[in-house]
């Protein structure tokens, strides 16, 4: 202040409080099942308290700041984390956060003309091993192999991907055609 006398100055402190911002991430976000995931607090440094909902995981809930929560099922789970102090809150939600992945399940499809068997794995994998009982082996999707004698054979498909490996086991019948003959 300022008048013909002169002036006086007084600093005042103020402070300013906030309502925090609910933030986070995680050591990993795709796993396989029984996946265990360390949740990192990234909310503001005015939260007072933390409020976790992790559907799908164990723990289902926290108020710790910086939980572990154990998936075991397959699946696309969200996160939710709220974060408080004394004047309100806020919350960050990630649909889908986390991706449980499983063992393949196996899938495949088979055409059998005549003796020649053509084989495809339809299963999503990172890789897949073909073994027919006539010796012939493959590490490609797609097979095609014409099998020499009538009979049955044994077919096996392995699909494995970064969870495990799954097979299955069936059998083709191949009967030749009739041959035409006269005299």
């Amino acid at each position: 202040a300022t008048n013909n006398c002169g002036t006086v100055t007084q600093n005042l402190s103020v402070v300013l409080t906030l309502a925090p911002q609910a933030a986070f991430t995680s050591d990993v976000q795709s796993g396989c099942a029984g996946l265990v995931v360390n949740y990192v607090d990234q909310s503001s440094a005015n939260t007072a308290s933390w409020n976790w909902s992790f559907p799908g995981g164990t723990p289902a809930s926290s108020t710790l700041q910086n939980p572990t929560v154990t998936y075991a099922t397959p699946g696309s789970y969200d996160v939710r984390l709220t974060a408080a102090n004394a004047i309100g809150t806020t919350t960050a939600d990630q649909a889908g956060f986390i991706d449980i992945l499983d063992v393949p399940a196996v899938t495949y499809e088979q055409d059998l003309i005549g003796n020649v068997l053509t084989l495809s794995n339809t299963t999503p994998g990172t890789s897949t091993s073909w073994s027919i009982s006539d010796g012939t082996t493959s590490n490609n999707p797609s097979l095609t192999q014409v099998l020499a004698t009538n009979g049955i054979y044994t077919v096996n498909l392995a699909v494995t991907n970064e969870c495990g490996t799954d097979e299955t086991e069936f059998s083709v019948e191949v009967t030749a055609y009739p041959t035409s003959s006269f005299a």
